[in-house]
């Protein structure tokens, strides 16, 4: 034991590079949800005005105001984010190794599913409303705008109900409601009132998939969550790619109906993906969280 006086030596604790991480667990479903927020906003703000941008001036103009844009973006980053240790050279091997663990792949395919549902519906969303909007860039700027407040709408929701209900339950919720209004994608044709109102709840899904399925991967493998994080963006992006296929052949298939068909079958396949990472994950929490105390049993005299 240390002598009276004398403080016994601590060992610095290196800072973990998640920012979740830094706050206390019960607000780390808020933290993820204020980090993604940034993605959400752009669908608010960028999607509908690229969309009225490519449709009066074409896509070359459109480009260059994105250019522009992340041009800015890098200035301010540069100016303003404070210096960050880095991190350690990682090789591909390395990178991908998490994906041989179960519980983080059925994980990340569940969110590839999920977020395949939704898009394939939105890459051809601009084809499935041309009945409601007239064909009217203007109106299918709204539509977009519509989405995209269902999206922010989302992601707030999602980080407040994943700290009080938990990752898994959060995720369990969200994903049936996500692939019910995908696969009623036909009605998006509809009249224009229905086709805002409907992109509006759709957005709300489609964005609380991601903020919980980001906290399970990282509970899956926390001593790698910058790594698991970095597939978990990939994942998306493979979502989008995937989304785009499906859509592409119920559109062919059926029009509308048939992109709705397509999600549908999407849709079935990440629940079943989803069921399967349920299960096989232990429930899931903020890697870092203290495990409740058991229970005391009280024995009769």
């Amino acid at each position: 034991m240390p002598s009276p006086g004398r403080e016994r030596p601590c060992t610095p604790r290196t800072p973990s590079p998640w920012p979740a991480r830094r706050l206390p667990p019960e607000r780390s479903g808020r933290a993820t949800a204020t980090v993604v927020g940034g993605l959400t906003t752009a669908i608010v703000a960028g999607l509908p005005l690229g969309a009225w941008l490519g449709a009066h001036t074409g896509w070359r103009p459109t480009l260059w105001v994105v250019v522009a844009l992340a041009v800015v973006a890098a200035a301010g980053v540069a100016s303003a984010l404070p210096r960050l240790p880095g991190q350690a050279v990682t090789s591909l091997r390395a990178r991908l190794a998490p994906l041989t663990r179960l519980p983080v792949l059925t994980t990340l395919m569940a969110t590839w599913l999920c977020l395949s549902t939704s898009w394939t519906v939105y890459n051809y969303v601009d084809q499935i409303t041309r009945e409601a909007t007239g064909g009217d860039a203007a109106r299918t700027s709204f539509v977009l705008l519509s989405f995209g407040v269902g999206a922010v709408a989302g992601n707030l929701l999602t980080g407040r109900l994943a700290d009080r209900l938990g990752p898994a339950r959060t995720i369990g919720y969200a994903a049936p409601l996500l692939v019910l209004a995908a696969a009623a994608a036909a009605l998006l044709s509809a009249t224009f009132l229905v086709a805002l109102a409907l992109a509006a709840v759709w957005g709300l899904f489609h964005w609380t998939v991601n903020v919980p399925q980001q906290l399970r991967v990282v509970a899956a493998a926390p001593r790698a969550a910058p790594v698991v994080l970095g597939l978990h963006q990939s994942t998306i992006y493979i979502g989008i790619g995937t989304g785009g296929v499906a859509g592409a052949a119920g559109f062919t298939l059926g029009d509308a109906h048939g992109v709705g068909y397509a999600a549908l079958v999407v849709g079935v396949l990440a629940l079943a993906a989803l069921a399967v990472s349920l299960r096989i994950n232990k429930p899931a929490v903020v890697a870092g969280t203290p495990p409740k105390p058991a229970a005391r049993v009280t024995r009769a005299t």
